[in-house]
């Protein structure tokens, strides 16, 4: 849902309702807005354990970008299905410069969905990294992006991590093997920060 000429337009972040990121979308959309859900390919073992069936899943758990035209207001945008709110501080809504915005565009297809990593071959899932680790992600559309570990049960592609984006901590699940550990660790208070 993304148009092909959006220049002059300016981006805000979404934070939608639990899992309703696909509902948002739609509703923004349909509510006049031009929008980016980043989201990638995962599997999912169903309930015998035995099949794995392919989901899709958000980049930014409960996120999503929209951008508004001069004199388009976000009123319709916090009233549309699925929206919890456009994400503001007391200077009002947080607009996201359209560099960061082109930069993870650059790495997904139109409708959103993150490329594979480059290498096609899936490169072997590196060792388990513990909770509070810092890491760099080295490959997909948060190339360049620090964060820490929260989640890596080592067996599963996908690991959790908190990132630093739009001025707040974000989660979001990333492939193992698109991350480098750097050394460092996060400290305790880190952790007691809230994280959206």
């Amino acid at each position: 849902m993304i148009a092909s000429s959006d220049t002059g337009l300016t981006w805000y972040a979404v934070y939608t309702g639990e899992r309703e990121e696909l509902l948002a979308q739609r509703s923004l959309h349909d509510a006049g807005y031009v929008t980016f859900y980043p989201h990638f390919q995962a599997t999912k073992r169903v309930r015998n354990g035995r099949r794995k069936i392919g989901v899709l899943k958000p980049l930014f758990p409960r996120y999503l970008f929209i951008a508004a035209g001069e004199g388009q207001g976000l009123y319709d945008a916090n009233n549309a299905l699925g929206v919890n709110r456009v994400l503001s501080g007391v200077n009002g809504p947080y607009v996201i410069q359209a560099d960061i915005i082109e930069a993870m565009r650059a790495r997904c297809n139109a409708e959103g969905l993150a490329s594979a990593p480059k290498d096609q071959e899936r490169p072997m899932r590196p060792p388990r990294m513990k909770p509070g680790a810092a890491v760099v992600v080295i490959d997909g559309p948060l190339k360049g992006s620090p964060g820490f570990i929260d989640y890596d049960d080592g067996e599963s592609r996908d690991v959790v991590i908190t990132v630093d984006m739009f001025g707040r901590q974000m989660r979001t699940n990333i492939l193992a093997e698109c991350l480098k550990e750097t050394g460092g660790r996060r400290r305790r208070l880190d952790r007691a920060q809230n994280v959206a």
